[in-house]
Parts: C-alpha cells; sequence; structure tokens
C-alpha cells in the first residue's frame, strides 16, 4: 500500500498492489482530513501512460529517483516466491514531470539499475573460459531462467522462465580484462524453453574448437558440438540431448576437468542433493566416453541440514600457480566451500580449508553472495592472486579481486524509449532467407542492414527496403546480431537477433 495525494486535494489517497496480480489499483480519497471515503478507483494506475503490468504483486514507492525535487514512483515486485516474480524487468520507473503537489507519472523503463549491470534473471552460473580460443579469459553466464510470461492455471498464478547463456567477451588484456557482451542468447538456447543451464566448456572432439555442454534442471545434460574451427565464430550443431545418457537425479551442473592429470577432460557433476558425481574419461581426444566412477567424490556434500533438505552444489576445479589441484562449490545456503587438498584417489576424503580470502588477499573479508551459489575462479587481473566471480540466485554476480575489476560493457542491451519504433526480423529462425517489418508504420523507404556474427564481424551488408527478400543461404548455422539505420534520418533501431538453422 501506497498513501499519497494523487490529485492534490489535500486528501491521501491510495496505491494498492496485490499477490497473484500484476496491476495497481489507486482508490481516490472523497472523505475528509480524519475520515477518508473512497469516491472512486482505477485499476489502470498509472493511466493514460502505460500502466503497471509486473507480475507479480506489484509494490508501490514514492521517491525522488533523480534529485529534481520530485518524488517519482518506483515500482518492484513484493511476491516472495522463486518462480513467480519477474526477475528481468523488475524495477518499473514512472519520473514525476508534474509538480512537488500535483505528481504526473510518465513511464521511463522496466529495469532501473538492473540496466546498468550483469542481471541474467535466476540463478546465475559464471563460468571462466578461453571460448573464442585468442588467448583472453572470457565471462560466460548461464542462468536458471529469465521470465517470459505468466498465466493462470486453476486459479493459480503460473509463470514460464527460460535458461540461457551470455557471452561476455575479454575485448581487453591478459591482466586487464574488459568483458564485452556478444550475446546474452549463445546457441539460441532460450528456443529450447528449458531452465537451470549450467554451462561447462572444453574441445571434447579434438578438432580445436570449444564445445559446449549444460546441465539443466532435469538433472541431464545437453551436448552443442561447435563446428567452426578455433579461429572462427562458433557454430553449433543440433543439440545431443541427455548427452551419453548421463542422469544425476535433478539440477546438474556440470565442469569439465582432468581430474586425473591423462590429458582428457573429465566430467564432475554437482546436482541438487549437495554432492559430486565423478565420470572418468575413458575415451580419446577426439571420441569423449564419461564412466561414472562414484556420486560422492572427495565425501563432498555441502547441504546445511539446519537450513534445507538441499544442496545445490556447483563444482569448481582449478590449478593454482603452481600446478597443484583445488576445488571451489557453491551451494544452496551460499556458502562457498573451499578444499585445498585434493587427492589423486576420487574415494578419499577432501578436506575442508577455511583460507578461501588467501587465494585473493592475504587479508580476511566477508564472502556475502547471496544464496544458491556458483564460484568461477581465474588469473585475470594479477598473475599471483586470483579473481573470484560468485553467482547466486538474484541473478547477479559478485566480484572478488585483488586489484581494480574488470569494466563491464553491456554491449547489445541499449535502453530504448517506450516510443522508439523497433524493427523485427522474420521468418526467425530461418534458413534461406529473411526480411524486416516494423512494430508500427514505417516509410517504405531502403534501410542500411548489417548482419553481424558473434565476433561482431559484418557478414551481410546492404540496403533494403521493409518486406524485401535477403538472401543468407550462405550463412552457417548460429546465432546472428542484425542492426539496421536510417540513412536519411540517421535512426539507429535496435539491434535484434537472428538464427540461422536448417
Amino acid at each position: 500500500m501506497l498513501a499519497i495525494d494523487i490529485n492534490s486535494n489535500g486528501l491521501k489517497d491510495l496505491v494498492l498492489g496485490d499477490v497473484d496480480f500484476p496491476n495497481l489499483i489507486a482508490l481516490f480519497n472523497g472523505g475528509t482530513a480524519d475520515t477518508a471515503f473512497m469516491v472512486a478507483f482505477d485499476t489502470l494506475f498509472p493511466s493514460g501512460n502505460k500502466p503497471v503490468n509486473l507480475f507479480d504483486f506489484p509494490v508501490p514507492s514514492f521517491v525522488d529517483v533523480d534529485h529534481d525535487g520530485r518524488k517519482d514512483l518506483l515500482i518492484s515486485s513484493f511476491d516472495p516466491q522463486l518462480y513467480i516474480p519477474d526477475n528481468y524487468q523488475s524495477v518499473w520507473f514512472y519520473r514525476n514531470t508534474g509538480s512537488a503537489y500535483l505528481p504526473k507519472f510518465t513511464f521511463q523503463f522496466k529495469r532501473l539499475f538492473q540496466d546498468q549491470m550483469i542481471e541474467v534473471g535466476s540463478g546465475s552460473y559464471p563460468v571462466f573460459s578461453d571460448f573464442d580460443q585468442d588467448g583472453l579469459t572470457d565471462l560466460m553466464v548461464g542462468c536458471w531462467g529469465r521470465y517470459d510470461s505468466s498465466y493462470y492455471h486453476e486459479g493459480l498464478l503460473k509463470s514460464v522462465n527460460t535458461g540461457r547463456i551470455a557471452w561476455f567477451r575479454n575485448t581487453g588484456g591478459s591482466l586487464n580484462p574488459s568483458f564485452s557482451l556478444v550475446t546474452d542468447d549463445l546457441g539460441g538456447l532460450s528456443s529450447l524453453e528449458r531452465t537451470g543451464l549450467y554451462p561447462a566448456f572444453s574441445d571434447l572432439n579434438g578438432d580445436g574448437a570449444i564445445d559446449l555442454m549444460v546441465g539443466q534442471d532435469d538433472g541431464t545434460l545437453t551436448y552443442l558440438e561447435n563446428s567452426a574451427d578455433g579461429s572462427s565464430p562458433p557454430t553449433f550443431r543440433p543439440p545431443v540431448w541427455k548427452y551419453q545418457g548421463i542422469d544425476v537425479g535433478e539440477s546438474s551442473t556440470p565442469q569439465l576437468f582432468d581430474f586425473d592429470s591423462d590429458g582428457l577432460a573429465d566430467l564432475i557433476i554437482g546436482e541438487k542433493n549437495g554432492n559430486l558425481n565423478y565420470f572418468q574419461n575413458t575415451g580419446t581426444l577426439n571420441n569423449p566416453v564419461f564412466t561414472f566412477v562414484t556420486d560422492s567424490l572427495g565425501k563432498v556434500n555441502v547441504t546445511n541440514y539446519q537450513i534445507s533438505y538441499d544442496g545445490y552444489s556447483t563444482p569448481c576445479f582449478f590449478r593454482d600457480n603452481t600446478g597443484e589441484t583445488r576445488l571451489l562449490v557453491g551451494s544452496e545456503e551460499g556458502k562457498v566451500w573451499y578444499f585445498d587438498e585434493i587427492p589423486a584417489d576420487p574415494l578419499a576424503v577432501f578436506p575442508e580449508s577455511v583460507d578461501l580470502h588467501s587465494l585473493i588477499t592475504p587479508q580476511l573479508f566477508p564472502l556475502k553472495c547471496g544464496w544458491r551459489t556458483a564460484p568461477a575462479i581465474g588469473f585475470l587481473t594479477d598473475s599471483t592472486w586470483f579473481d573470484l566471480s560468485v553467482g547466486n540466485w538474484a541473478g547477479g554476480i559478485n566480484y572478488f579481486t585483488h586489484q581494480n575489476p574488470p569494466q563491464v560493457l553491456l554491449g547489445i542491451q541499449t535502453q530504448i524509449h517506450p516510443q522508439q519504433r523497433k524493427f523485427f526480423v522474420y521468418p526467425n529462425p530461418a534458413d534461406h532467407a529473411v526480411s524486416v517489418g516494423f512494430s508500427s508504420k514505417a516509410p517504405s523507404r531502403a534501410y542500411q542492414l548489417k548482419i553481424l556474427n558473434l565476433f561482431g564481424q559484418p557478414v551481410i551488408q546492404r540496403q533494403v527496403r521493409p518486406g524485401e527478400n535477403i538472401p543468407i543461404h550462405e550463412l552457417p548455422n548460429g546465432l546472428y546480431l542484425v542492426t539496421l539505420t536510417d540513412p536519411a534520418g540517421k535512426t539507429t533501431f535496435p539491434t535484434q537477433k537472428l538464427i540461422v538453422s536448417r
């Protein structure tokens, strides 16, 4: 509830949000200063300027966001459920373009502050990998799911979320990284409509290109072979479901790591129960075969039974600058477990260490990272001290470093004015040709179109008119970015994504 004088009659009106509903209701007070009496209501508040439609249970706040002396309206979800509220566009900002005494709320955007940070939805899973094999470590971020839509089923509110993987390419230096967003949907995986996408990277077939392994909520794995060479943008073959029949139950969180130091990437998988599963690679460089060894690697179990019956373990094996193997494991309670003595025997006990801070700085510091943590570690800014990145259920990224934290460039996540016209590409996915159209009526003039690969390199560049066919039969399967510019008005439209699939 928010009590404010909306119509400047000296009486407090009431703005209400309600559980399971996306709108705000304004109740207008026609009583007296000491006896309120509501005489009118508005179910589309703020009326006339994009009413609130935020699933779910929107809570309004009256606060001066832009420091102009006039209080603005902020809306966010008040629902504490894990899988129902919008987790991506969940801070709506209405600027007060009226006065301090007679407010007029004008919609600005839905992602206040969220558009200035890494925010992937619910459940962020960072992984460091030189994905493009340029000698620089990239930041890859999987997520449990980004909010898509809501619906009512037998009187109950349900929501749809889709998992995806973001690629932040390192466009800086070896010890001075700068992470630039290339795509927030690597391989177009959101189209699979699955949740809990946890990425792992390695060249599994010996062709020189980094392949992608993905864990998911149902406990199985999906494998995407990268058919490009190591110097070309990734081109994934169709996904292989339930890869090698591996199923750990629920919430598989894989890592590809050469645990037994035989030159082959083994498979370690965390899961909802809090333990670690170990599958030894008994195949070859060109044909991996993952053979089950134990579901209790190192006797690790990160479940805190005083809090929950679940652990949601997320493994991160790594080697320090002396070549010694170490292990970090995220957990449901938010603690990042550290194991600094790893026996070669996977059935032996890994002793826990309390010296996690010593990897990053000699001083103790609080490591509070939220709930359902997922750690990633590497030498990003210093050749001696590690950098630590930790994801959490809130969808953001915690970053701990001995040096200055890397710059993050959010790339194609352009802030869009609500009145700005947008274009779209159809069909999408496409195979041989595409066309462009507009979300509203547009002049039938020529526009400058560019189709870019994931390295930002133009692969098609030409002038087009709305509805005109654009051949794409020479493009390999994969994800592309499409830009459109109006040469006459010098207008650049928001970037769109295109999936080529045959």
